[in-house]
């Protein structure tokens, strides 16, 4: 029989403290890929979860109705296609020589 390995213990650090972590470690990241200056690390770091919320909020409510008509466009117009198709094959099809 083989020797189980070791099970992880129970963290002893809160979700609090976890996501702190994952966030400095984020904003560190993309600064150090170059997407972000330090200034524009630490103005992002000072927004609270609250203001980050009602900002993405806003995003959301700009971009989802624009995102929506472009995929009803884009539905609408596989449709017509497919219609054309179906209904006139001889329009869509070449001519061979």
């Amino acid at each position: 029989m083989s020797p189980r390995p070791p099970q992880n213990d129970v963290s002893h650090h809160s979700d609090h403290d976890i996501e702190l972590d994952k966030n400095s470690i984020v904003q560190l990241e993309q600064v150090h890929n170059g997407s972000l200056t330090p200034e524009e690390a630490s103005f992002l770091a000072s927004f609270s979860d609250e203001q980050k919320k009602v900002v993405l909020r806003k995003v959301d409510w700009r971009l989802v109705p624009m995102l929506l008509v472009l995929y009803l466009i884009s539905f609408i117009d596989r449709a017509n296609i497919g219609m054309l198709i179906s209904r006139r094959p001889h329009v869509c099809r070449r001519e061979r020589r």
